[in-house]
């Protein structure tokens, strides 16, 4: 009995730490979820396109699985059609230029989340001007401890309107260098800044003496860990003691 008993902890354990395909509550990864006053241009319709990111760490490997943001349509939130999710490396920031995003990682395009489909993830509106998106178990990102990845968040437009996504409350700790931005006419990447009037604008290159406060995004990202491959041996040989434990007991 002892073994059995053993055996199916461990099995609990190892089956726990596998991911499953519908949503439910996952730890912090990372947070900077503390909206502000304005927001970052960042999206696509048939007229132009707007692309912000923003830096972030990874504390613990693991996969990204679930996305919370603050964004707003200019005219009508019935107007994203869909949001496009976009993870790159980063680029270390030098003495001519701050960090910015590298080498795509993930290019996602995300719909609407089905109320009727608990398995049909995607994004929804929680709040005012708040978001979560709930990713595909195809789509999540995996993630490195160590290392510092970019996140990208456009509204796919309708109607040629335009999606904001929200700066972080500028009075907030920031982190990383400022958010990244790129689109027409704009070569990337450029970055965003604040100014002495407290108004974000666009600048490129080494801080400016007259940019006081740093631009990041306001967003949680939310995941997983990975498991260790030792737990899944350890599961394994806890298998193996049971099926010899009841050839045991039945004499076979």
């Amino acid at each position: 009995m002892k073994v059995r008993i053993l055996t199916m902890a461990i099995l609990v354990v190892c089956l726990a730490a596998l991911p499953a395909a519908a949503d439910w509550d996952h730890p912090v990864k990372w947070d900077q979820l503390d909206p502000g006053s304005y927001g970052a241009l960042s999206y696509i319709n048939s007229e132009s396109e707007a692309l912000t990111a923003d830096d972030f760490p990874c504390t613990e490997t693991g996969w990204i699985t679930d996305i919370e943001f603050d964004g707003l349509a200019l005219s009508d939130p019935a107007n994203i059609d869909a949001l496009r999710i976009t993870f790159w490396s980063d680029v270390p920031a030098t003495s001519e230029e701050e960090s910015h995003p590298g080498t795509l990682l993930k290019d996602l395009s995300v719909g609407p989340a089905d109320p009727n489909d608990p398995l049909r993830l995607g994004f929804q509106q929680i709040d005012v001007n708040r978001y979560k998106v709930d990713l595909p178990r195809d789509s999540w990102l995996e993630q490195k401890e160590g290392e510092i990845y970019w996140i990208g968040i456009q509204g796919v437009m309708s109607n040629d309107d335009i999606f904001g996504w929200v700066f972080r409350n500028i009075d907030a700790n920031t982190w990383g260098d400022d958010a990244a931005f790129t689109g027409t006419d704009y070569a990337p990447w450029w970055h965003w800044g604040w100014d002495d009037a407290g108004a974000p604008q666009l600048y490129q290159g080494t801080l400016p003496s007259t940019l006081v406060k740093s631009a990041d995004m306001s967003f949680k990202l939310t995941g997983i860990p990975i498991p260790e491959p030792g737990v899944f041996a350890l599961a394994g040989l806890g298998l193996f003691a049971l099926l010899r434990r009841r050839r045991t007991t039945t004499g076979r």
